[in-house]
């Protein structure tokens, strides 16, 4: 015989919190080489990131950052 038993788990605080940790992300861009995106650049920096060029992945055009 069979028993099918169902439950609901919460997630954690962490989970419910929508604002971003700025704070966490340009410690973590400093201390691995990388760079947060602000609003201001962000489509300029995901052409960046989402090239089809893969010698132009990950650089940035002159005059930003």
């Amino acid at each position: 015989m069979a028993l099918t038993v169902s439950f609901i788990v919460s997630f954690s605080r962490g989970y419910r919190e929508m604002e971003a940790n700025t704070e966490l992300l340009e410690r973590l861009g400093r201390q691995t080489g990388g760079e947060v995106l602000h609003d201001e650049d962000l489509s300029e920096g995901l052409e960046c990131l989402f090239t089809p060029d893969p010698a132009a992945a990950g650089s940035f055009p002159k005059g930003s950052g």
